[in-house]
């Protein structure tokens, strides 16, 4: 590729809450588990699904737009 910018990796994040059933509910707040790009995940109330998608980069110059 001649010029442009890097292209970025998608990434699918489970925020998942902490609970007692689960075995992690020692702490408080959110575990953020990183759930590649072919998952099936059990979730509960309040965990929450993060998707970001890859980016494909550019072609020529940044500066030209």
């Amino acid at each position: 590729m001649d010029g442009g910018c890097a292209g970025v990796m998608g990434r699918n994040t489970w925020m998942k809450q902490r609970r007692q059933e689960d075995g992690d509910g020692g702490e408080e707040g959110e575990r953020r588990v990183n759930i590649g790009g072919k998952a099936t995940v059990l979730m509960g109330k309040g965990d929450r699904l993060l998707i970001e998608t890859p980016g494909g980069g550019g072609w020529g110059l940044p500066s030209v737009v």
